[in-house]
């Protein structure tokens, strides 16, 4: 699924950017601030580690 999402963004970030205002309603946001960033955050506690999405920080 990690990989799905991955390819998701890769695929259209720069024309979903384009759409609608870019903030926390918008569905590229959330795939990237929450979406992957959950599902990476599933692998990388078996690490003590922590992901954090900030798509959209400082426009």
């Amino acid at each position: 699924m990690l990989t799905k999402y991955f390819k998701d963004v890769l695929d259209n970030y720069l024309d979903s950017t384009s759409v609608g205002r870019f903030n926390k309603n918008h569905e590229m946001f959330k795939l990237i601030n929450y979406t992957t960033t959950d599902a990476v955050n599933e692998i990388a506690k078996e690490f003590n580690l922590l992901a954090k999405g900030s798509c959209g920080a400082g426009v």
